[in-house]
């Protein structure tokens, strides 16, 4: 199994920019399926429409916008979301003392926007990596035509 520098992995989730062409679209419909699971986990219903491809962005002001509707029920489920979306606690208050309630709904919006696409991001490099292992250790089984033959 090969290993991976932490830097050169910090690199790679900072931005969708910075992964090969062929994970883009994979990778935003997978933050956005993590967004969705994350909030209907904590009761939320945010109902982004996944069949069609959304980029990063639309994501995070409609999901700014969903939140934003939910503000009486944030005091309450604001710290349940914030730990099962995983959001650094380092980050927490900036994001919520960035001024208006808007700036807030935006930086919290932006920070699961953001944790959700690391966790898209991990998910698709360990399947690449278990896939190419499976790969490698799979040993070859005979054809059932062959059966017969083997002693």
């Amino acid at each position: 199994m090969k290993t991976m520098k932490s830097k050169s992995r910090d690199k790679k989730q900072k931005s969708i920019e910075h992964v090969p062409p062929s994970w883009k679209v994979e990778l935003a419909q997978a933050t956005l399926h993590q967004v969705q699971k994350d909030l209907a986990l904590q009761g939320l219903h945010w109902n982004a429409d996944l069949a069609k491809p959304m980029d990063l962005e639309s994501a995070q002001a409609s999901l700014s916008s969903f939140l934003r509707k939910h503000e009486g029920e944030m005091d309450q489920l604001l710290p349940r979301l914030l730990y099962q979306v995983d959001v650094r606690e380092t980050s927490i208050p900036e994001i919520l003392s960035s001024g208006t309630d808007t700036d807030s709904f935006d930086g919290l919006a932006a920070a699961i926007v953001k944790r959700c696409f690391e966790k898209a991001c991990w998910k698709r490099l360990m399947s690449e990596e278990k896939e190419i292992t499976n790969e490698a250790d799979t040993p070859k089984i005979a054809p059932a035509s062959d059966i017969d033959k083997i002693e």
